[in-house]
């Protein structure tokens, strides 16, 4: 039986320069520590899933967290 690795919100948006949500470079240092062991687990077998919720443009959330475009 195959493995599932859960991978959630790791997304451009949040990942990348220039995207309306990015968290800077600082935020970027979790990346190997979620790819390394991706490796291993694609590796075994495992099946890797990647989650991520969506917001509609006028979304009260992002009252909370304001961004700008």
């Amino acid at each position: 039986m195959a493995n599932a690795v859960l991978v959630i919100d790791m997304v451009k948006c949040f990942l990348e320069r220039g995207h309306p949500l990015y968290v800077g470079d600082k935020g970027r240092r979790i990346i190997p520590y979620v790819q390394r062991p991706l490796e291993v687990e694609l590796a075994r077998g495992s099946k890797i899933f990647f989650l991520f919720d969506h917001h509609d443009p006028d979304d009260l959330e992002f009252k909370l967290f304001p961004h700008t475009v």
